[in-house]
């Protein structure tokens, strides 16, 4: 199955949505003095239920509908159609029952957002190591101790000197486990079957060639959705265009009542 609905929500001005919609516009975007305002408009692609193909080949009548809808007031600013889906919404993966899919994201997602915070942790250490905080006695200094370079420090004769509090922060040991970390991550998008790492032995052509089929059997689900989900999609809506704007010429007779059919010839394929 493949995805034929779709709602898309756009942000517009008043200005944008006046110059779009002229004539369908609510009382409430009319009066509306902002014309930097922005308002939600919703626009959806459906299969329309009551198209008939025996009927004149108006906006309102083809086979996916098309209606922009703002939100706030419900209000209905144009409704059109299309001849054939104009979205491509491939799926990476999915599950035999789900609808939705899924991206190499959704399992590293957690992983990214640990990341995120260790970077965090590990640059607040790296200030302390760099600049630790300072102990200073309660008396016999002046206040407002300056830290800056070839600044003074005045102090009381016999007072103890200021020094560094060492935390003992362990920074290469948090550099190896983000590393660790974000080849994890590297993983989950695949980077690893993508580009294949640099060996210093030699292989040979058939060690290389095994490698490649293994790297593609791993990818051959997600490849053959992308054919049939987008690529495939996406060169018939091109090519109908193309047709029916007249800017491809007359086919020759031994097309004639021939059907086309995308062949892909990547070793992917």
């Amino acid at each position: 199955h493949q995805v034929d609905t779709l709602y898309r929500r756009v942000m517009m001005t008043r200005r944008q949505l006046e110059d779009e919609f002229p004539d369908s516009l609510p009382q409430k975007v009319k009066e509306e003095k902002d014309l930097d305002k922005k308002f939600e408009v919703v626009h959806a692609v459906y299969p329309r239920t009551d198209y008939n193909p025996w009927k004149m080949a108006v906006s309102t009548n083809k086979k996916f509908a098309s209606c922009w809808l703002l939100k706030d007031t419900k209000t209905l600013l144009k409704e059109g159609g299309y001849d054939s889906f104009p979205y491509h919404v491939p799926r990476w993966g999915k599950m035999s029952a789900e609808v939705y899919g899924r991206s190499p994201a959704v399992n590293a997602i957690h992983t990214v957002k640990m990341v995120n915070r260790m970077q965090q942790v590990l640059i607040e250490a790296s200030q302390k190591a760099v600049a630790p905080p300072l102990m200073v006695p309660n008396d016999g200094f002046m206040p407002n101790i300056s830290t800056a370079p070839n600044s003074l420090i005045w102090k009381e004769p016999g007072a103890e000197n200021i020094e560094p509090l060492l935390m003992g922060n362990n920074i290469p040991i948090g550099l190896e486990i983000i590393q660790e970390t974000q080849d994890f991550i590297r993983k989950c998008f695949y980077f690893d079957w993508l580009r294949m790492p640099f060996k210093k032995e030699r292989q040979t052509a058939f060690e290389i060639g095994d490698r490649r089929d293994e790297m593609l059997l791993s990818l051959g689900p997600v490849l053959a959705r992308m054919q049939s989900e987008l690529l495939g999609p996406m060169i018939a809506r091109t090519y109908e265009l193309l047709l029916d704007n007249g800017r491809i010429p007359p086919a020759p007779a031994s097309l004639d009542a021939a059907r086309l059919r995308v062949e892909y010839t990547s070793p992917a394929a």
